[in-house]
């Protein structure tokens, strides 16, 4: 379990030292859907904080 959580902080943060590496198609797929999700989350992030920012400075 601890190496699926480094693994995913690993993909998450496009960093891939590449140590671990899905070998299953079923892991490969995770693997794709893990770095997907976490490539919209930082820019849903990034939205929302810069929209917090242009709401702020209208001020």
């Amino acid at each position: 379990m601890d190496s699926l959580i480094y693994y995913s902080y690993i993909t998450l943060l496009t960093i891939g030292y590449g140590e671990i590496v899905p070998v299953t198609p079923v892991a490969q797929k995770a693997a794709i859907l893990v770095g997907l999700i976490g490539q919209f989350y930082i820019v849903i992030i990034t939205a929302v904080v810069v929209e917090k920012y242009i709401k702020h400075s209208k001020k």
